[in-house]
């Protein structure tokens, strides 16, 4: 279930990151609007797809490759979009989606296997620190 709503993800964070391309280059407001609209969407399946997997495998996922690029680019989406709620940037949206959409792409190459947690990661304060890293 998790990797539906990943593939789901990739595929808004492909299609956000064309319409922010066409944006960039035409400035079209009705573009930005649908390109961020899209990049939510996308935003919102992968915290949908980042939390199946954490009741999937029992651990804050972020311990493989996959967890890690996974996470990696839905916490730069987090970013922009606090950053953007906060400030209204125009163009760096086009430059996160496809900064997003490399990680996914990168992550769907690597292997989903959930891992065997060492003793050392059985802890609370893995998402602590995975968070703040």
């Amino acid at each position: 279930m998790s990797f539906l709503l990943f593939q789901g993800a990739l595929a808004l964070y492909l299609l956000a990151t064309a319409d922010h391309l066409v944006f960039f280059v035409s400035e079209k407001g009705a573009l930005r609007t649908i390109a961020r609209f899209l990049f939510v969407l996308a935003f919102l399946l992968h915290s949908g797809a980042i939390l199946v997997r954490f009741f999937e495998a029992g651990y804050f996922p972020v311990v493989t490759g996959y967890e890690k690029l996974s996470f990696f680019a839905w916490a730069l989406g987090c970013g922009y979009l606090s950053f953007y709620w906060r400030y209204e940037v125009q163009n760096l949206g086009a430059f996160v989606s496809l900064l997003s959409l490399s990680l996914m792409a990168s992550a769907l190459c690597l292997p989903r296997a959930s891992a065997v947690l060492s003793p050392q990661l059985q802890s609370a304060w893995l998402p602590v620190h995975a968070s703040f890293s």
